[in-house]
């Protein structure tokens, strides 16, 4: 028979063990769900886009933007 500290130990473990499992199993029939990307038809259009979000933020000046836009439109 387990006694005082050992079996709380091993209660403790068994419990993880479970939850873990648990856990692990919901991982595995929801996976995580992504954002469907483009067919590969329009690849500027997300660089693009990303380079809108960051002149909006504040991560780019004016300049930088205009002339990275202009790069990405003839490429």
């Amino acid at each position: 028979m387990m006694t005082g500290t050992s079996g709380h130990i091993w209660m403790l473990i068994f419990w993880v063990i479970i939850i873990g499992s648990s856990i692990g199993l919901l991982a595995s029939l929801f996976p995580k769900a992504t954002t469907p990307r483009n067919s590969g038809t329009d690849t500027d259009g997300d660089a693009l886009t990303i380079l809108k979000q960051r002149y909006a933020r504040g991560k780019l000046s004016k300049d930088e933007f205009q002339t990275m836009r202009q790069d990405l439109e003839q490429a």
